[in-house]
């Protein structure tokens, strides 16, 4: 999980310095939250029926998708 926050974050600063973030002061809170929740799918999914996205091979997608709209970054 850390080499993961740890890509993560590069990639989001990555994405930072490529000025495709409009909202800087969200990223730590963001990625976090997607690290949170994509674990928190991955090894909870079955005791949590109904509460998470269904179909849960569309899940990550739509987490992303999130985590990208709450860092401002416009879709392409």
């Amino acid at each position: 999980l850390v080499q993961a926050a740890d890509e993560l974050t590069r990639y989001v600063e990555r994405m930072h310095r490529a000025k495709l973030i409009t909202h800087p002061e969200e990223c730590a809170a963001a990625s976090s939250m997607l690290l949170a929740t994509l674990y928190t799918d991955a090894f909870a999914r079955t005791t949590l029926p109904g509460v998470l996205p269904e179909p849960a091979s569309g899940a990550p997608a739509r987490y992303v998708a999130i985590f990208l709209r709450a860092l401002g970054v416009a879709a392409r």
